[in-house]
């Protein structure tokens, strides 16, 4: 996955490393059941979804009841997708909003932007300086950003938070849940969520994540499913209402709250590593052929052809008969559809049943079958081919 953003109430969609998009959830409306073609980017709101396809233009699916989901012509850069309306960011940095106007969400300043994002009754931009510019409903101040210069900002249901120039991450609006007090420390990314109970004008369960420098995701507000985050390290988050993805290192998507069991992908996940060429019988210093080869699997023992990791190989038995054996090569390589290839991989010193050893973050590594380095000026070693 390129990235998942879930629907504010029951739908997930994320853009795959083909460009396609892949969405899963509720699809009462058909906010799940995106058109086919390339895509650079999604956004999903309550009970629709807009993506920029590869030519810049826009598609949206699901309810339209108020046009959020009748975008204009014309290029866009980033769409984000709101309660009931869609804002666009223009080649240009120029904002475009259609769907409900009610608080005037709808209407933008004028002026350039490098980043939007649209909450529930509100829509806050990054401005090309810097500074982040909020309209809409302010009924619980989350209109009303704070003075300062911000890399990204992200608009909740009722509350928003933003990311400042020095990584830490700052919150306005409502805080019923403590969603809009972040905790201390350097981010690269935050997420507002969405509440998941609304009573009259009273809104509960709402929570924020961020994404903090070491990979880790930190979770605030209600003490949901949702805002209780897995170990492990990723490159993205975004939180919804019921639910949270986050985008793992191998470009997987993992879901948790509420709905994650209902929303994960039907997409295969790679859990570990396993050799799909072994290593041969070789002479010191000789390249091994044919090249080594190593594949992403999930439980099953199925490739994944998504991942697109760094793969690691080293020596894991020491066969060296005088002394131990170095490995030479390019020991580190990125997979290329679930799997990498050591091409150019060597041993100085002769031995029997080396081992080599594959490693990747967030997978099982493994470890080859035994092989021999070869002397070519002794006879063959007893029991050798």
């Amino acid at each position: 996955m390129g990235g998942s953003s879930p629907g504010w109430r029951s739908h997930i969609c994320g853009v795959k490393s083909d460009g396609t998009v892949a969405c899963w959830g509720s699809n009462a409306d058909g906010q799940a059941t995106p058109p086919a073609g390339a895509f650079t980017q999604v956004s999903s709101g309550v009970y629709h979804t807009c993506g920029v396809k590869s030519d810049g233009t826009v598609a949206c699916w699901g309810s339209n009841d108020y046009g959020q989901a009748t975008p204009p012509t014309g290029a866009f850069t980033d769409v984000t997708a709101g309660g009931y309306h869609t804002c666009g960011l223009k080649a240009d940095g120029t904002v475009v909003c259609w769907g409900l106007n009610s608080a005037g969400q709808a209407t933008p300043p004028a002026g350039t932007f490098s980043q939007l994002s649209a909450g529930g009754g509100h829509t806050c931009g990054l401005k090309t300086g810097g500074t982040v510019t909020c309209w809409g409903s302010n009924s619980y101040g989350q209109a009303t950003p704070p003075a300062g210069t911000f890399t990204q900002v992200s608009a909740g249901g009722w509350h928003t938070c933003a990311l400042k120039t020095d990584g830490t991450v700052t919150c306005w609006g409502d805080n019923t849940d403590g969603q809009a007090a972040p905790p201390a420390g350097a981010f690269t990314q935050v997420s507002a969520g969405a509440p998941d109970v609304w009573i009259g004008p009273f809104t509960h369960n709402a929570h924020s994540c961020g994404l903090r420098t070491d990979g880790t995701v930190a979770c605030w507000g209600a003490t949901i499913l949702a805002a209780k985050p897995p170990a492990g390290t990723f490159t993205q988050v975004s939180a919804g209402a019921d639910v949270t993805c986050a985008l793992e290192r191998d470009a997987s998507a993992a879901c948790w709250g509420e709905l994650a069991i209902a929303q994960t992908p039907n997409e295969p996940v790679a859990t570990r590593l396993m050799f799909r060429v072994q290593p041969s019988n070789t002479l010191p210093l000789f390249t091994i052929q044919p090249p080594v080869e190593v594949v992403a699997v999930d439980t099953a023992g199925n490739t994944v052809t998504s991942f697109t990791g760094l793969v690691t190989i080293a020596i894991g038995q020491n066969g060296g008969l005088l002394m131990p054996g170095t490995l030479s090569g390019t020991k580190t390589v990125a997979a290329v559809n679930g799997a990498a290839t050591f091409s150019d991989l060597s041993i100085d010193q002769p031995g029997i049943g080396y081992t080599l050893v594959v490693t990747s973050s967030s997978l099982t590594g493994t470890a080859s079958a035994s092989f021999n380095v070869l002397t070519p000026s002794l006879p063959p070693l007893s029991g050798l081919p």
